[in-house]
């Protein structure tokens, strides 16, 4: 685990937070779909908490937290002016968060 990697995965976290919560008429957008947009931020972010923390345990606490976190954020955007949940960003964000930690868990296993 370096130093470098655990800022970007806690500066990935700040990102998903920040652009999660944000009214819409502030968040950037790419020129891809948004369920894109929700997985590869995830899978991004997944990938640099795998590895922080290669264990199958501490991976499995990351999965969970953060596609709990997910769902918060689709929930809290019921009250944030031009955003609406949707359960299938959700499903995007969970699917991305899962490619992203088990390609770094599969990554660190081939390199060590």
């Amino acid at each position: 685990m370096t130093r470098a990697h655990q800022i970007l995965a806690w500066g990935c976290i700040a990102i998903v937070v920040v652009l999660s919560l944000v009214p819409g008429s502030h968040r950037p957008h790419t020129f891809l779909p948004g369920l894109a947009e929700h997985f590869i931020a995830y899978a991004v972010t997944g990938f640099f908490f795998a590895l922080n923390y290669r264990s199958l345990q501490e991976s499995l606490l990351v999965w969970v937290g953060l596609a709990i976190a997910s769902g918060i954020f689709e929930i809290l955007q019921n009250f944030i002016p031009g955003r609406s949940p949707s359960p299938v960003d959700a499903l995007a964000s969970v699917s991305g968060l899962s490619v992203g930690l088990i390609t770094a868990l599969i990554l660190a296993a081939v390199l060590s």
